[in-house]
């Protein structure tokens, strides 16, 4: 794996990582107001949902950029 591909996957995991922060502030936002209407009930799941996504993919991103540098050190 070179250098260029690990800046790579280092920028977008950070990304994703400062997206779901995003989100998730948001999200606390929104759970502050009195949540009346149905329309705005199914944007907060939407946004759930989204959120949940996001942070399975940053997990998922790490978890594979981990053991990609595990290999490389222990094998080279």
């Amino acid at each position: 794996m070179n250098n260029s591909l690990k800046t790579v996957m280092l920028i977008l995991t950070g990304t994703m990582m400062l997206l779901s922060i995003i989100v998730m502030m948001r999200f606390r936002s929104l759970r502050l107001k009195a949540i009346e209407s149905s329309e705005e009930k199914a944007a907060l799941r939407k946004q759930m949902i989204f959120l949940i996504i996001m942070m399975s993919l940053v997990m998922i991103m790490m978890l594979t950029m981990s053991r990609f540098i595990l290999i490389r050190y222990f094998n080279g």
